[in-house]
């Protein structure tokens, strides 16, 4: 089953005081002295850069976070460090960045032959 969830630009934020790896959305404050956030037009809500995604991306490893990295058999154990393997984990499989708008996702190509 294929999921997916999408809000509406400007209305959700992406909580920084959550841990790095989690952050967690948000529903935006208020501007001061009003008492709730003004909502996108319809004929806004028709184009698709005011539609964001709210879930993580999906690693290359087909999960929404990367593990622990293993310690290497049979080799120099005393060697290895863990935040430099996490590191090069994350630089070699980035995360995507929360509540990108769906205009950003790649293309999908479709076949000549189909109709």
């Amino acid at each position: 089953m294929f999921n997916t969830t999408l809000y509406p630009r400007g209305q959700y934020r992406v909580d920084e005081e959550a841990d790095e790896k989690l952050r967690e959305i948000a529903p935006m404050d208020p501007p001061e002295g009003e008492d709730e956030l003004e909502p996108p037009t319809t004929t806004q809500m028709g184009h698709a850069g005011m539609w964001v995604h709210a879930l993580p991306n999906i690693l290359l490893n087909c999960r929404t976070k990367h593990g622990d990295p293993e310690e290497p058999e049979g080799g120099d154990a005393e060697e290895f460090n863990a935040e430099e393997a996490a590191e090069a984990m994350v630089a070699a499989d980035p995360y995507e960045p929360r509540l990108k708008p769906i205009s950003m996702d790649s293309k999908v190509k479709v076949s000549e032959k189909i109709s």
